[in-house]
C-alpha cells in the first residue's frame, strides 16, 4: 500500500470517527453515511500499473529500424 492509499484510508477512518464523535449514531442519516463510507476502506486508489515492457521493447526496435 502506497502513501496515497494510506492517506485515503486515514481520511475515511477520520470521517467515520467524526460521525461517531459528533453526531447521533442512532440517526438513520448517520447510519446511511457510515454505510457509504465503510466500503471505501477497501478501495485501492493506486492499483498496480500494467506491465508495458513488451510494448516498450517493440517501440525501441521500431525506432532502430526507422
Amino acid at each position: 500500500v502506497d502513501g496515497r492509499s494510506q492517506a485515503f484510508a486515514s481520511g475515511v477512518r477520520g470521517a467515520l470517527a467524526l460521525l461517531d464523535r459528533d453526531f447521533d449514531t442512532d440517526s438513520g442519516a448517520v447510519a446511511a453515511a457510515r454505510q457509504l463510507l465503510e466500503p471505501l476502506l477497501d478501495v485501492e486508489i493506486a492499483p498496480a500499473r500494467p506491465d508495458i515492457g513488451e510494448s516498450l521493447k517493440r517501440l525501441r526496435l521500431t525506432d532502430r529500424k526507422g
